[in-house]
C-alpha cells in the first residue's frame, strides 16, 4: 500500500519551511495535480511488482485535494491511459482509497481502475468494481 502525502505536492523551494505549518492554511492557494501524485506512486511501485502474480496497487492519499474529489471519468481516463503503457504490464489494477471524517463517522471513499496485468479472479474484480457504484456523498446528504 502506498500513501502519497500533501508534503509531496509542495514545490522544492518551499518544502522545508512549509512542512513546519499545518496542512491547511486559510487563503493559501496552489495548483493541484492529485492524479499525477497517484501516477507517481504507481510508477514508484513498478519495480516491486512480480509478473507472476496479480498486482493491485492500493493508494491511500493524504493530499490537499484527493483524486476522489475530481470527476470519476477524468480520474479513470488518466489512470487507464497510464496503465495502458508497456511499463505497467504487471499492474492488475489501482485501488484508490480516501478516508473522510464527518464529525463522529468515517467514510471510506474508493475507486478501482482495472489494469492490463494478470487478471484478477472474477469475484475480487466484482468486489473492487462494486466500490465504484457506492454513494460518495456525506451521510446527511444521502438521506
Amino acid at each position: 500500500m502506498k500513501s502519497p502525502r500533501w508534503e509531496g505536492e509542495l514545490a522544492e523551494e518551499t518544502r522545508a519551511k512549509r512542512k513546519e505549518h499545518p496542512k491547511y492554511i486559510n487563503a493559501e492557494s496552489r495548483a493541484i495535480g492529485p492524479v499525477e501524485r497517484v501516477v507517481y506512486v504507481v510508477r514508484k511501485a513498478l519495480p516491486k511488482l512480480s509478473p507472476a502474480r496479480v498486482n493491485v496497487v492500493v493508494v491511500v492519499d493524504d493530499l490537499f485535494v484527493s483524486p476522489l474529489d475530481l470527476p470519476r471519468d477524468y480520474v479513470c481516463g488518466l489512470l487507464a491511459r497510464e496503465l495502458d503503457c508497456a511499463r505497467c504490464a504487471n499492474v492488475s489494477g489501482v485501488f484508490l482509497l480516501h478516508p473522510v471524517v464527518y464529525r463522529d463517522e468515517v467514510e471510506y471513499r474508493a475507486l478501482f481502475v482495472p489494469g492490463h496485468g494478470r487478471s484478477l479472479p472474477e469475484s475480487a474484480k466484482a468486489a473492487f468494481l462494486d466500490e465504484n457504484t457506492q454513494p460518495k456523498a456525506p451521510p446527511w446528504l444521502r438521506e
